[in-house]
């Protein structure tokens, strides 16, 4: 079984050979590297004083990783909180209920549909607010700034 995931980490290769006792599992661990993209966010943005980090609950390792973001955002003198996105919500509705006003959103991957990502831009758009998406497509989408791209040179590795 060859797999590849951004989301597998390297303590997930136990469990999926537990419950694959037959198969010969080969794998590729990819895990994002929130420390660089919230640096380089900086770098873009120096003014940056509050980050939404929006994300959806449902794999273990991502909202894990949404936690370590929000510390990492907050060891930095930044305001910073999370905000979990349900399902068939409009963006508006949801972003509204929260308290603190935040001049960014880091979007985590995996939390919204083509349809959401779009009303998530419209609302950055009208309410001046920088979106930064962990999902290269949401920058064709509009998203001011995207962060990955490694997944053609994995694959191209992985064919040889």
């Amino acid at each position: 079984m060859l797999f590849r995931s951004a989301g597998i980490k390297a303590n997930h290769i136990p469990l999926l050979r537990r419950q694959n006792p037959r198969e010969k599992l080969l794998g590729i661990i990819s895990q994002r590297d929130y420390v660089t993209q919230v640096n380089q966010l900086r770098a873009l943005k120096p003014h940056m004083k509050s980050v939404l980090v929006v994300y959806r609950q449902q794999l273990e390792w991502l909202i894990a990783e949404t936690d370590d973001m929000v510390s990492y955002l907050q060891s930095l003198n930044l305001n910073a909180q999370k905000h979990l996105m349900p399902h068939g919500t409009h963006i508006d509705n949801q972003l509204g209920t929260v308290k603190e006003p935040f001049d960014t959103i880091m979007l985590m991957p995996y939390t919204l549909n083509a349809k959401g990502l779009n009303e998530l831009i419209t609302y950055c758009n009208l309410k001046g607010i920088t979106l930064c998406a962990n999902e290269l497509d949401a920058v064709v989408l509009g998203a001011a700034i995207g962060f990955g791209g490694h997944e053609l040179t994995i694959g191209t590795n992985v064919g040889r």
